[in-house]
């Protein structure tokens, strides 16, 4: 198995729309970080807005949108996406996905159902390649949170945190 590689680019749904524009009549592959390729038979069962609001450890509150294409591999092995269906699919769900600019996740079930962001789109072979990337937790509040700094609002709230938790 081939090493992850962590992508830190994340495609929007303005570029899969071009690329899809761009290369018509292709068939769509989607590549997992690991390079495993998604069984070729694939099919993008929904197509929607993910929003996320929350607030992080330093009392910040956020919101996190994303366009998620979900994917499931149903029973007719014959079936491929194409780049044209793919486009019409992204066409009759317009009215619920989010601004072009948005991030574009994908969704896949394998032991388990984990969302990836799309990392990057190339086309060659007559193939339109979705690569997909691994997502990271992280910090988003590293200021509030470091040793020099007060205690973070989490911790003030009585979680139990000492003053560098996050």
């Amino acid at each position: 198995m081939a090493p992850l590689r962590r992508m830190t680019s994340t495609q929007t749904l303005d570029s899969l729309r071009a690329a899809l524009r761009a290369h018509p009549s292709l068939n769509v592959a989607v590549a997992l970080p690991d390079g495993r390729l998604i069984p070729a038979e694939f099919h993008v069962t929904e197509a929607g807005t993910v929003t996320k609001d929350f607030i992080d450890c330093g009392g910040t509150r956020r919101r996190r949108v994303t366009a998620q294409l979900q994917t499931w591999r149903g029973r007719d092995s014959e079936h491929r996406l194409t780049t044209d269906r793919l486009a019409r699919i992204l066409e009759v769900c317009g009215p619920v996905l989010p601004a072009g600019d948005t991030p574009v996740e994908v969704e896949y079930e394998d032991a388990v159902t984990s969302q990836y962001p799309l990392s990057a789109i190339e086309a060659g072979d007559g193939v339109l390649r979705l690569q997909l990337g691994l997502r990271h937790t992280d910090c988003l509040a590293k200021s509030t949170c470091s040793e020099s700094e007060a205690e973070p609002a989490v911790a003030r709230a009585g979680c139990g945190c000492g003053p560098s938790c996050c």
